[in-house]
């Protein structure tokens, strides 16, 4: 266990986070916890720009691998390209490069609206009001 007086001055020293570097919430020194941010991506407009804020089920180390090789961590700015009808593979663009992910892999992630948007391959910016069909 660890002490009252070194668990306050850890949450100081790293700023009193409100979540881990995956994205999860972290419990509050009384016990309560902070709301768990964002929405799931799978849900969101193909085209519009989002800010990636949690991995879920953070303990699949392959998983984790695999996202952040291909620059996919909480705080990226993402741009969902495409969900493919006929078996949900996932299309995003990451800093300027597309890739892709299986639905298993991108029903982890938790997504909110990015305020700045990232341009198409035209240099378009899409906000995602546009129809996706």
């Amino acid at each position: 266990a660890t002490s009252d007086l070194v668990t306050d001055r850890l949450e100081r020293f790293l700023a009193l986070p409100d979540a881990c570097p995956h994205g999860s919430p972290i419990p509050r020194a009384d016990g309560t916890w902070p709301a768990s941010p964002g929405l799931p991506l799978l849900e969101m407009d193909v085209g519009a720009s989002y800010r990636v804020v949690r991995v879920l089920q953070e303990n699949d180390a392959d998983c984790l691998a695999f996202l952040f090789d291909r620059g996919v961590a909480p705080g990226a700015l993402v741009r969902l390209v495409d969900v493919a009808a006929y078996d949900g593979t996932v299309t995003l663009e990451v800093n300027g490069t597309i890739t892709g992910m299986g639905k298993k892999v991108a029903s982890r992630l938790r997504v909110m609206p990015a305020t700045e948007n990232l341009p198409d391959a035209s240099g378009r910016v899409h906000d995602g009001a546009e129809s996706s069909g």
